[in-house]
């Protein structure tokens, strides 16, 4: 999600100063200016860590040297999104929910399941039986069926992610 802050702007410019200072710092004799200078580059670039900078997009600032006024935050969490709270050009206040991020790698479905032609009518399907059930190829384990098309619930596990 892009985001504008005049704060995250006034960070970014806080830390370019506090990298410059740190810099010339080094060619300072007195050991407690370098160690100050040092303290004050890492501060500002904990805050960055903090508004949702990674380490790529301050990397990034350290070259060009100028500040970004929309800067790209990235999501926390590993998932899809379920449900957007926000709209493009939308004021939000610190703390405001922007999205629901949900993971796929269980999830629960209500299904009719019937028997496919041929199928062993003598062997009886339960509550409880597992099933092979995929949904272009996301799913991949097996769960509840009842027998002769009556609803049931399945539970699928989808392939491990890291994240």
């Amino acid at each position: 999600m892009d985001i504008y802050s005049s704060d995250l702007v006034s960070a970014q410019r806080e830390y370019l100063l506090a990298l410059d200072g740190a810099e010339q710092a080094k060619e300072s004799s007195l050991s407690e200016s370098r160690g100050m200078m040092e303290g004050l580059r890492d501060a500002a670039r904990s805050r960055l860590k903090i508004w949702g900078m990674t380490d790529r997009q301050i990397a990034e600032l350290e070259l060009s040297r100028q500040p970004k006024k929309v800067v790209t935050i990235q999501s926390p969490v590993a998932g899809v999104v379920m449900e957007r709270l926000v709209t493009a050009g939308q004021y939000v206040n610190e703390g405001t929910p922007l999205f629901f991020v949900g993971s796929l790698t269980s999830v629960w479905v209500y299904a009719e399941l019937y028997e496919r032609p041929g199928e062993d009518r003598n062997r009886r399907s339960c509550p409880g039986d597992h099933r092979s059930v995929s949904r272009q190829g996301f799913f991949r384990a097996g769960g509840l069926r009842r027998p002769g098309g009556q609803p049931g619930d399945a539970h699928l596990e989808g392939p491990r992610r890291p994240g």
